[in-house]
C-alpha cells in the first residue's frame, strides 16, 4: 500500500499534525478522497455509524426503533433481516423495508426512516486560529474554507492570511488561498472529509 509521504506534499512544520489528526479522524486518508457532501438531507446517503430511527405506522411491533448501521454498512430489521442502509438514502431504505414486509407480511406498509445522529466528518483548522483542532461539516450542506476558519474562532492576529494552506488527499500539493479571495462570491472553496487547513504565522 502506497503511504501517505510517498503521494501528497506537507507544508513545512504541521506534517507531525497532519498524521495525527488522520489517526483521530478515524476514517482513513484511502477513504476520503472523492467523500461528497451531502446537499440536502432528502438527499444524504447514510453512513456506517449513523443512527437511524425506522417506524411502520399503526403496527405496535414495529414502533419507533434505533438502529445502527454496521461498519458493513447494513441494519438488522425485525422479520427480514439485514437491510442495506450505507450509500443509500432514507427514501431508499424505506422502500426496501416497505417492499420486503409487503412481500410475506404486510399489506401496504406506511415506513418512515429518519437519521438520528450522523456520522460526524470533520476537518482539521491548524495553525494560527483561536481554536484550532477538528471541525465537524454539517451533514446538511457543503462547508466552505471560510466557514472553516469561522468555526475554528477566526484567524490570530499574528496569522499570515494571504497563505493559507489546503492539504487534501486527492492534491498532489497543498493549495495555496488568502482570506482576501475566499472572501469573494465567486471564490468559494468547499471542504472535504479529512481536509487540514493551515493558517502560518506572520513573518514580522
Amino acid at each position: 500500500m502506497m503511504s501517505i509521504d510517498s503521494h501528497c506534499a506537507w507544508p513545512r512544520g504541521i506534517k507531525p499534525w497532519v498524521q495525527a489528526l488522520a489517526l483521530i479522524l478515524g476514517l482513513g486518508w484511502a477513504r476520503l478522497s472523492g467523500v461528497a457532501v451531502a446537499q440536502s438531507l432528502d438527499s444524504y446517503r447514510i453512513q456506517p455509524t449513523d443512527i437511524l430511527v425506522v417506524e411502520v405506522v399503526s403496527e405496535p411491533q414495529l414502533g419507533a426503533k434505533e438502529f445502527r448501521v454496521s461498519s458493513g454498512g447494513e441494519i438488522s430489521y425485525p422479520f427480514i433481516g439485514a437491510v442495506k442502509a450505507a450509500g443509500r438514502t432514507t427514501t431508499e431504505v424505506q422502500k426496501e423495508i416497505k417492499d420486503l414486509l409487503e412481500a410475506d407480511y404486510l399489506v401496504n406498509a406506511q415506513v418512515m426512516v429518519q437519521v438520528r445522529e450522523f456520522r460526524k466528518q470533520q476537518v482539521a483548522v491548524l495553525g494560527q486560529v483561536n481554536r484550532p483542532g477538528l471541525v465537524n461539516i454539517p451533514p446538511e450542506r457543503k462547508m466552505t474554507v471560510l466557514e472553516a476558519i469561522s468555526e475554528a474562532g477566526g484567524p490570530t492576529r499574528l496569522a499570515r492570511t494571504s497563505d493559507i494552506q489546503l492539504t487534501r488527499q486527492s492534491l498532489a500539493e497543498p493549495m495555496k488561498l488568502s482570506l482576501e479571495e475566499l472572501r469573494k462570491p465567486d471564490h468559494v472553496v468547499h471542504v472535504e472529509p479529512g481536509d487540514v487547513i493551515f493558517l502560518p504565522e506572520s513573518r514580522l
